[in-house]
């Protein structure tokens, strides 16, 4: 039950960041999300097997008493450490090819203000999925290593 605790903290406030933010367009940008959520899946896939990131998320989901190794709950949470890393790094560079864009087309200064939004709104999502996503699931499981190992020792 205590590692649900945190995804539900998570979904609740990612919902009201969405119903918070006035300018609803700015704020959904799918080119964006695809960039900083679902390529660093297909990266993830070059360092982890898809056995090893499906495994993480059946450990995440499983119950707290289902007697799962600490090396493979950590192993786990890795995998999560690791989607956050790559969703920050995809979506700075995706910021930054942005703003290169952006300065190679001065014509309106007008819309520069907005363009510039746009171009930080990745780095938004790589930021959601890391505080979101990444962060609670690793810490669930990196806890559950722990009193997995506590109950190895005794």
């Amino acid at each position: 039950m205590f590692r649900k605790l945190p995804w539900l903290f998570s979904i609740v406030s990612f919902a009201l960041i969405l119903i918070v933010s006035s300018p609803i367009k700015y704020v959904l940008n799918v080119p964006s999300a695809i960039v900083a959520v679902v390529l660093p899946i297909f990266i993830l896939l070059a360092v982890f097997s898809a056995a090893d990131i499906r495994q993480a998320f059946k450990d995440l989901f499983s119950p707290a008493d289902a007697g799962q190794s600490a090396f493979q709950l950590r192993k786990s949470s890795q995998v999560f450490v690791t989607y956050g890393i790559l969703s920050l790094a995809l979506g700075i560079i995706a910021s930054m090819f942005s703003v290169v864009a952006i300065l190679g087309n001065l014509s309106t200064p007008e819309d520069l203000p907005v363009n510039f939004s746009v171009s930080m709104i990745t780095i938004f999502y790589a930021l959601l999925v890391i505080v979101f996503l990444a962060y609670p699931a690793s810490n669930a499981l990196s806890s559950a290593a722990r009193r997995a190992t506590l109950i190895d020792e005794s």
